[in-house]
């Protein structure tokens, strides 16, 4: 296929925001990709008498001001390049109306072709009411008299807009040092 979404699953908070990655090859069956077009969708279902996919319309390459439903307006960012086939999309202020499904329409007409092929890929966002839901901890059993490491990490897209951690609880212990560090996977 020459359109890739990465992840397929993606989970992030109220709130929050979520980067779409989403990427065109450069050819397809050894033919260069070039005059097409795509559009993003919310909730897209296939639609047998259009013969092709229908939904809440995020964002549409082949219009210069795309008319995004109310419940996404001022939300819904393109965050791609054209010309290097990036088709990357982010959404921000999540609500949890936006947990479903989101996909991709992609459009080429080759020049040999009477037909523009078509491709569709899709992937799942999850939006949960807190950051606490999506938090990953990990600590080893422990004893007392003895220093631990305790890891936690959180999934998060949008390095635009900086989120803060904190820890709570620890009010009462004796904490040698806190350090927070920021890895990109």
């Amino acid at each position: 296929k020459p359109l890739s979404l990465t992840p397929q699953i993606l989970s992030a908070w109220e709130g929050s925001c979520v980067f779409i990655s989403c990427n065109i090859k450069e050819e397809y069956e050894s033919r260069s990709i070039n005059q097409w077009s795509f559009a993003w969708y919310f909730e897209p279902s296939f639609d047998s008498t259009l013969n092709d996919y229908s939904g809440t319309l995020l964002y549409n390459s082949n219009q210069t001001a795309t008319e995004v439903s109310s419940e996404f307006s001022n939300r819904v960012k393109f965050w791609g390049d054209l010309g290097s086939k990036n088709c990357s999309l982010k959404i921000s202020q999540l609500r949890l109306s936006d947990k479903g499904l989101y996909g991709i329409r992609l459009y080429w007409v080759h020049g040999e072709l009477k037909t523009p092929m078509k491709w569709f890929e899709k992937l799942d966002i999850n939006v949960h009411e807190t950051p606490s839901e999506v938090i990953k901890t990990m600590s080893p059993e422990m004893e007392e008299q003895k220093e631990y490491t305790v890891a936690c990490s959180i999934p998060y897209h949008c390095f635009d807009e900086p989120i803060k951690l904190s820890i709570q609880g620890l009010e009462d212990h004796h904490v040698l040092s806190q350090k927070l560090t920021t890895k990109i996977q």
